[in-house]
């Protein structure tokens, strides 16, 4: 995980929160407040698939653009995240 958050502030292995709220806060390029849609701050559909990638290589999920443009705030986004850990992810080798 550190090779992907590497340099993301706020970022640290043992605190998942904290590290979805940085790799948003990266993205989106400004403080984001929990309770708030991250489409309010300009979230767009190029933005997601940067935010969805990021996420996805950091705890290894399988998120989808639409769970990022639905209009989750970050603590759904955190939840949606822990859950996705949790599940095995299976993996297609072409």
């Amino acid at each position: 995980m550190n090779r992907y958050t590497a340099g993301v502030v706020g970022a640290a292995p043992d605190d998942p929160a904290g590290t979805v709220a940085a790799i948003v806060t990266r993205v989106l390029g400004r403080a984001i407040e929990p309770g708030r849609p991250l489409t309010a701050y300009g979230l767009d559909s190029l933005m997601a698939v940067d935010l969805r990638n990021r996420l996805n290589r950091t705890f290894g999920t399988s998120l989808q653009l639409a769970d990022l443009l639905s209009g989750m705030d970050l603590d759904e986004l955190g939840a949606r995240v822990g859950i996705a850990a949790a599940e095995p992810v299976e993996v297609m080798i072409i």
